[in-house]
């Protein structure tokens, strides 16, 4: 019986680190895509005033 609370407790703590896991690495994308944009929308407005 304890074996088994074990196991259930070690497959929510699983779960639930993956799905934080998840979030982290979806809000690291955001991050570096919007990085990515404010970089090329910059570049372009600098081409842009540069005519």
């Amino acid at each position: 019986m304890g074996l088994y609370i074990v196991s259930v407790i070690f497959n929510l703590v699983q779960q639930f680190s993956s799905s934080v896991g998840q979030q982290i690495t979806a809000i690291a994308i955001d991050d570096v895509t919007a990085m990515v944009a404010g970089a090329m929308n910059g570049l372009v407005l600098s081409a842009l005033n540069s005519r």
